[in-house]
């Protein structure tokens, strides 16, 4: 099995690529690419749409996620 059959969720039928990519990847060109750390599903390689656990996104920072040990003087992480 190839590495980019390992990625996809849902493949072209005639094997020819990727029509979904497993969380943490997107699709470009019928293969999947990794999205940026953090992020468990993304447009891009520069925008997340969500977060994976312990992470946060803050939108006005380029839709990006950022690890919630980043967070300092908070009471409460979620």
């Amino acid at each position: 099995m190839l590495k980019t059959q390992l990625l996809c969720k849902t493949e072209f039928r005639d094997n020819t690529g990727c029509v979904y990519c497993i969380n943490g990847y997107y699709q470009r060109n019928r293969t999947c690419h990794k999205c940026p750390t953090g992020c468990s599903s993304c447009i891009d390689e520069k925008r997340c749409i969500d977060c994976f656990n312990n992470y946060f996104m803050i939108a006005s920072e380029k839709h990006l996620c950022f690890p919630f040990d980043d967070l300092k003087h908070c009471l409460n992480k979620t």
